[in-house]
C-alpha cells in the first residue's frame, strides 16, 4: 500500500443523471471527497475510466472536497482518488 494513494472512500452523493433539461444523451457523476474521521479533502485528484471504453477523465476536488464530471455517455465507470499522505483503501 503506497501511503500517496487514497481510494475515494468518502464520496458521497455519486450520481449518474440525465439532463435536467429533458432527456438527454449524458449525465454527471459529482461527489464529495472525506477522510476517514469526515474531514473533507481538497485538491485530491479524482480520475474517471469508463470500463467499456477505457477514457479516463480527470480533475481535483475544490476546497470543501467536491467534484463533477459532466458530459459523460451513459455507461458504467470506475472512480479512483489520490491524495498525499493518506493510504490506499
Amino acid at each position: 500500500m503506497r501511503m500517496s494513494n487514497w481510494l475515494c472512500i468518502g464520496v458521497v452523493g455519486l450520481v449518474l443523471a440525465a439532463s435536467a433539461f429533458g432527456q438527454g444523451l449524458t449525465g454527471q457523476i459529482s461527489g464529495n471527497v472525506q477522510d476517514p474521521a469526515g474531514t473533507v479533502v481538497p485538491n485530491a485528484k479524482v480520475e474517471l475510466v469508463s470500463t467499456g471504453t477505457g477514457q479516463t477523465r480527470e480533475t481535483n476536488t475544490d476546497g470543501l472536497g467536491n467534484f463533477i464530471f459532466t458530459q459523460l455517455l451513459p455507461g458504467t465507470y470506475a472512480i479512483t482518488v489520490t491524495a498525499p499522505g493518506l493510504q490506499e483503501v
